[in-house]
This record gives structure tokens, C-alpha cells and sequence, in this order.
């Protein structure tokens, strides 16, 4: 199959949409990924066997030719790129950032449309930001319509202005009902999507994670010797994370370190500064540019204990199972998970670490001693080589044959009938 994959996302640390296409191409479909262009990442990239263009969203010059949208559309998007560039002007940043994305939800198709000549037998969203230009491109080309619900997007960590939020909302309904099968990143995210749209069950696509081989590893990353006990954390700098928790923690562990490894270090560090002073861990948390996705499990392996915290600060973060998970499994390094139903679910009765309250610094820096003594005992490999069995890349790959072939017999027989009962 000829597959176009859209994302509103740049695909440099997105681990997501990069697997899920190279897992596609895989299969033997010739897959095109589409994402948002970013100056510290290539206009075009090999990801695997699938090929990845980063492009300008928001590129005016390809609405005059673009028939996915009609005229109002087209007149609309000019409107809210002009009023962007007036609110720029008044330093009104999170009100041009609202106008970009509607623009986008609009834009997007266009731009995907002066990029993809020929025919296309199935465009595949990544996220609600890419659905509805997938949708618009499903109907030019005639495809199949796949929907990777990577959010809960009823209940997000964003402040949305009220009207912005309702939008957001009727778009995922109105093109969830044309869609031909539909994944979600978790159990709990799939029977509340179930529950929110009275569709069958979609199937769960986890979160796995690959593994190449790095130049270097964190603990010669930053100099620090083997006897120095180390946590890492992979991740945005962003709040209800755990972050600030695990900074916390360090105060009570004198000699750990903890390693932040993520897109933005010179956020972390202007955000968190406050938190480390005040922890007396200054000079004991290293600020770490983040990975590729693919060799973010090596380059963590050397670390003693993961901290994969997520703050249930909204539905989403509390059914997610996030990348960092997988990533750290696949390092061979056990896992302290926050207060999350997804996360406990999986780290206790898998034997992959245990969950705390993330909010008890004491509670947190005890759980990081006892799993980093677990880190060459037998039974945590075992529990990890068991869990791999059932979530490593063949696993998920093979989760993506059902979902096309859901989608194929959906499109004859109807979107719902190609999503299995749950």
C-alpha cells in the first residue's frame, strides 16, 4: 500500500510517528511521513525504509492549487495568518500560537497536497492536530483514513481557550466516524476513547522503543564514575512530570546524581534552577540534550534507576504509558513510577520497579536505592526479557498488520466493521 503519514509534530525527538513508519515500511508499504519543519532537523530523512519531509505548515503558496479545501477555507487560512502576523507585533504569543493551530487544522492538507503526487491508498494521522488534514486527504485521494490517537484529548494538560477546546472536540468526533480503524497508546486510553465516541474497542499500539547503539552512554556523557549512584529521567522539562519530586529526592540521597535527558536543557535549567538550590543538589542534576529516539536506550543503560513520572494532573497523563517507559526497559534499567493507574498497573505486577506516591520526597528517594540494587539481580532481567517478549518492535509491528488489515475490510464493508469488538 501507498501510505501517507501526517504529523504536526517536527518527528526529531517524537519517537512515535518515526517507529510507527519505519514498522509500516517494514511491512512492505511504501510510506511517506510528513511532519513540521524545525531548523535543527533535515528537510528530508530515511527512517528506515520509509521516507520523512519536513515542511512548512505554515507555507501560504500551495493554497491556490489545493482542492482538499474549498475557497471559505482557503480565505480563512489567509485571515488567521495575517492576524497572526498583527498579534506577533503586540507580543501576544499564546494567541498567535491559538490562531497557528487553526490555521493548521486546515493548512496542513494543503501543504501535504502540493507535496504527494499519484494516487494514495491510506493516509495515517498521528494525533489530533494531523487528523483533520488526514481526513481532508483521505477524501481527495480516495484512501483509507487511520487515526493514532496518541492523547486523551477530552482531557488534556493544556489550558485551551473554551471555543479553541469545543473545536478540538468536534473535529476528533467528525472525522473519528470516517476513519477506518483507529489505535490508542494504552488499555485505559482505548476503553475511554470507546466509551467517549460509542465505537468499537480500537486496538492499543504501545509505546516500544528501539535500540542502537550510541557513541557514548550518560555516565561518560557527564564524567561520573560507576561507584556514584545514578538516576536519569527522559523527557520534556515540562511540569506535572515529576521532575520537581524527583530534584526533591536528591536532597535526601547526598550522593546520587540525576541526569535529565530531553529536547530543551536550557529550559530545565532556567525552570528547575530554584528547586535544585533549594534540594542542595547543585552540581548533582546534569541537564542532558536529548537522544534520537532510537539510541535513547542506550545511551541511559548505564544509569541505576529511571524515574517515569508522570503527575495525574488529567486524564491523559493518568492512562498514559509514556516512551520513557519502554525506553528504560529496554535499557535494562528498573523503573520508579508516580501515582498514574496506567503506570502502576504495569511497573509492580511486572516486576519492572514499583510505584510511589511522587509527591513524598522521602518515599521517592528510598524507592530509587531499592530498585537501583535491583538492576543485576536475575529475577528483574527475567521480568524484563518476559515483558520485551510482549512489547518490543516485532510485537508492535504485527499490532500494525491488524490495524491495516481492520482498515482494509472497513473500507468495504463500513468504518466500523474493520474495528474489532472489544
Amino acid at each position: 500500500m501507498r501510505i501517507l503519514m501526517l504529523s504536526a509534530a517536527p518527528c526529531v525527538h517524537d519517537a512515535r510517528p518515526r517507529i510507527a513508519a519505519r514498522q509500516l515500511a517494514a511491512l512492505g508499504h511504501d510510506v511517506r511521513l510528513i511532519c513540521r519543519a524545525t531548523p535543527d532537523a533535515p528537510a528530508e530523512e530515511q527512517v528506515g525504509k520509509a521516507r520523512l519531509s519536513r515542511v512548512d505548515f505554515d507555507d501560504l503558496a500551495p493554497l491556490a492549487k489545493a482542492t482538499s479545501i474549498g475557497l471559505g477555507a482557503k480565505l480563512l487560512v489567509r485571515a488567521l495568518a495575517f492576524g497572526r502576523r498583527l498579534i506577533v507585533r503586540r507580543s501576544w504569543a499564546s494567541f498567535s500560537r491559538l490562531l497557528a493551530l487553526c490555521q493548521e487544522f486546515l493548512s496542513i492538507s494543503a501543504v501535504a497536497e502540493s507535496r504527494i503526487e499519484g494516487p494514495v491508498d491510506a493516509v495515517h494521522a498521528v494525533g489530533l492536530a494531523a487528523l483533520p488534514a488526514a481526513g481532508r486527504m483521505a477524501a481527495l485521494k480516495n484512501a483509507l483514513l487511520i487515526y493514532d490517537a496518541i492523547e486523551l484529548e477530552r482531557d488534556r494538560n493544556a489550558n485551551y481557550f473554551r471555543p479553541f477546546y469545543w473545536l478540538r472536540l468536534h473535529l476528533e468526533r467528525r472525522w473519528l466516524k470516517r476513519s477506518h480503524a483507529f489505535v490508542a497508546p494504552s488499555e485505559e486510553i482505548a476503553l475511554q476513547m470507546m466509551r467517549d465516541f460509542g465505537r468499537p474497542r480500537p486496538r492499543v499500539v504501545h509505546n516500544v522503543s528501539m535500540e542502537e547503539a550510541d557513541d557514548t552512554d550518560v555516565r561518560a556523557h557527564i564524567g561520573l564514575p560507576e561507584s556514584a549512584p545514578l538516576a536519569v529521567y527522559v523527557g520534556s522539562a515540562l511540569r506535572s512530570r515529576g521532575l520537581a519530586p524527583s530534584i526533591q529526592a536528591m536532597g535526601r540521597l547526598p550522593d546520587w546524581n540525576l541526569a535529565v535527558v530531553g529536547p530543551n536543557p536550557e529550559l530545565f535549567s532556567s525552570r528547575f534552577a530554584d528547586h535544585i538550590a533549594a534540594a542542595g543538589a547543585v552540581g548533582r542534576v546534569w541537564p542532558i540534550a536529548a537522544r534520537p529516539p532510537a539510541k535513547a536506550a542506550a545511551f541511559i543503560a548505564t544509569a541505576d534507576v529511571a524515574a517515569v513520572m508522570i503527575e495525574p494532573a488529567c486524564a491523559s497523563y493518568e492512562f498514559a504509558l509514556p516512551n520513557k517507559l519502554f525506553q528504560s526497559v529496554v535499557a535494562g534499567v528498573p523503573v520508579v513510577v508516580g501515582r498514574t493507574a496506567a503506570l502502576r498497573r504495569v511497573a509492580a505486577p511486572e516486576r519492572l520497579g514499583e510505584p510511589v506516591d511522587e509527591r513524598d520526597a522521602d518515599a521517592l528517594a528510598a524507592a530509587f536505592r531499592r530498585q537501583a540494587g535491583r538492576k543485576c539481580d536475575p529475577a528483574y532481567r527475567a521480568a524484563r526479557a518476559k515483558f520485551l517478549s510482549r512489547h518490543d518492535l516485532s510485537a508492535a509491528t504485527v499490532v500494525w498488520a491488524q490495524v491495516y488489515a481492520d482498515a482494509i475490510r472497513a473500507g468495504v464493508d463500513g468504518p466500523d466493521a474493520g474495528i474489532p469488538p472489544s
